[in-house]
């Protein structure tokens, strides 16, 4: 096992690397994923294959426990207003949040420990939470809704995603009412086929397509579909 000598910078920018691994995998494979699920999982063996967030770069706890960057499921600091604790779908932590203090403190089950011991706005480098929409059912908007709020109150978090998936033609303008910066950040990408069977590809960046996607993947949400090929590399 090695040990990761990584900038906050550096570790982003392979954030990113990973997210457009993901992007390019759904348009390539758009049947791949049964549900939401199954897309979680591939986008954490993703992180996993990356050599910043893999098994082979564990950092060590305060007191001598060893663990790794990337974890799902992992709950917020605080209580959202509606009192409960969000349950963030991925998480990326900072490798100094985890050398500077004790296990039970990085795991953060004990929401005591947050209230007794201060915490930094970067002990999260990064906050992801996923939805892939199947169906045209108001229950995703719910639901995205939620994750909004979650990602809006992590303050212990630099940087915050908000990643969707679509294979609905005429799914709903869920963004419309939603400001993206720096450190709130968008990927939706979308992938259906007309009657003829043609595939087609609608993908939002916000904000300045910091995934570098080519440029004519790319849209305004309130602008009609563009069906094209693409130059992303093919995953496999």
């Amino acid at each position: 096992m090695g040990t990761l000598n990584a900038s906050k910078e550096q570790l982003l920018k392979e954030i990113n690397k990973t997210l457009r691994t993901a992007v390019s995998q759904f348009y390539y494979y758009p049947h791949l994923f049964f549900n939401e699920n199954g897309f979680r999982d591939y986008l954490f063996a993703v992180f996993y294959r990356n050599k910043f967030f893999s098994t082979s770069n564990l950092i060590t706890t305060k007191d001598g426990k060893k663990t790794n960057l990337v974890h799902p499921e992992y709950p917020s600091y605080e209580r959202v207003p509606e009192k409960w604790r969000a349950w963030y779908d991925m998480v990326i932590l900072n490798p100094e949040f985890i050398k500077n203090n004790e296990y039970s403190r990085v795991v953060n089950k004990n929401i005591a420990l947050n209230k007794k011991f201060s915490y930094k706005n970067d002990d999260l480098l990064a906050v992801i939470e996923l939805k892939y929409i199947l169906s045209k059912s108001n229950i995703y908007k719910r639901q995205l809704k939620k994750d909004y709020n979650s990602l809006k109150n992590a303050k212990e978090a630099l940087v915050k995603y908000m990643v969707v998936f679509s294979s609905i033609k005429d799914d709903k303008d869920f963004f419309s009412d939603i400001q993206f910066n720096d450190n709130f950040r968008l990927v939706y990408v979308k992938v259906h086929f007309d009657n003829k069977n043609k595939k087609k590809v609608e993908v939002l960046i916000k904000p300045n397509n910091f995934l570098n996607l080519p440029k004519y993947w790319l849209k305004n949400i309130n602008s009609s579909s563009v069906q094209h090929t693409t130059s992303l590399h093919n995953p496999k």
